[in-house]
């Protein structure tokens, strides 16, 4: 057991790790969703509610369609 004032380098470069990994997921959650809210809204305007209720259940088709409407770049 440590006392109070002991400090424990690699226990804190763990911590300090797993807090990084959590903000990384909360901040990739949060552009996804960005991004989802953006192709659903460029494919509303363009009148095509088909493809969202295709791409909420094609994962490859959705990714298509970011390339097509956002960004021709995306790789997930």
């Amino acid at each position: 057991m440590y006392s109070l004032f002991e400090y424990n380098q690699a226990e804190h470069m763990k911590y300090i790790a797993k807090e990084s990994r959590l903000e990384g997921k909360v901040e990739g959650k949060s552009e996804g969703i960005d991004l989802i809210n953006e192709l659903n809204s460029k494919l509303a305007e363009l009148g095509r509610s088909d493809d969202i209720i295709k791409a909420s259940k094609d994962h490859e088709y959705q990714k298509k369609l970011i390339r097509e409407l956002i960004d021709p770049d995306y790789d997930d």
